[in-house]
């Protein structure tokens, strides 16, 4: 059913907060799961989870946001790798590092697999995989499943408005600047 449909109207900020997410990130991650730059696709989902997450959660810091965003709004099988998850995430965006994780894409079929190592060790070491596209998949159903709660419980809506206004937080404007 649509936001019509079901007569829930929100406040044009949050509509207009949600259609920024959509665009910056539900539109603009498919266009950079390539290979030169599917890592930046990967910071970039990493990236919305928390925008989603700081607007959902009133309280708690970045990393205890993240994992409960993504036990109430990700699959089940997204949930055993909660920490990993945002260990993966921190060595994305603080050094460039996939840690103990495997990273690919268009290889759907490994999603959440686990890659090992070298087979011929004896102690070798099992790695999660994480393919692209099966991850921004999870953020899409996410956001949508979000969104849908925000539309029907009006404490999440003020959560977001509050959140909105805060002097460290607040509204995502990028734009244009004309020099004269």
């Amino acid at each position: 059913m649509s936001q019509i449909e079901r007569g829930k109207r929100l406040s044009p900020v949050i509509e207009n907060h949600f259609a920024w997410f959509s665009t910056t990130y539900l539109g603009g991650i498919p266009t950079i799961i390539r290979d030169e730059s599917a890592i930046l696709a990967f910071i970039s989902i990493f990236s919305g989870i928390e925008a989603l997450a700081w607007c959902r959660f009133e309280s708690g810091g970045n990393g205890k946001r993240f994992k409960e965003f993504i036990k109430l709004y990700f699959p089940d099988s997204y949930h055993t790798h909660n920490q990993g998850l945002w260990a993966l995430r921190n060595g994305l965006v603080h050094n460039f590092s996939t840690g103990n994780w495997v990273l690919t894409h268009h290889h759907s079929t490994t999603h959440l697999c686990v890659h090992l190592d070298d087979r011929n060790k004896e102690n070798h070491i099992r790695k999660p995989i994480l393919n692209a596209e099966d991850f921004y998949c999870a953020l899409l159903n996410a956001s949508q499943k979000y969104f849908a709660d925000v539309r029907e419980k009006p404490e999440l809506q003020e959560i977001i408005i509050q959140r909105l206004k805060k002097e460290m937080g607040g509204e995502l404007k990028i734009t244009q600047i004309h020099l004269i």
